[in-house]
């Protein structure tokens, strides 16, 4: 016998646009989880602007070495 599994919560701090939609589904920044529970937590933060994935510098640094 297999237990369905929880429903998700509807997180307001996450896209109802369709912006965040892609092939594999949802795919925040950061997840963390609880297996005692089997849920994931989508956590929301301030933007960085030393974060070496999506500093502005960082992102600016990367399209012009992918125009080269």
């Amino acid at each position: 016998m297999h237990a369905a599994a929880p429903r998700a919560n509807q997180d307001p701090g996450l896209p109802t646009d369709g912006s965040g939609d892609s092939v594999l589904g949802l795919v925040p920044h950061q997840l963390r989880g609880f297996l005692a529970q089997f849920r994931n937590i989508h956590i929301v933060g301030a933007a960085y602007d030393c974060c070496t994935g999506a500093a502005r510098q960082c992102c600016k640094h990367m399209r012009r070495k992918a125009l080269k």
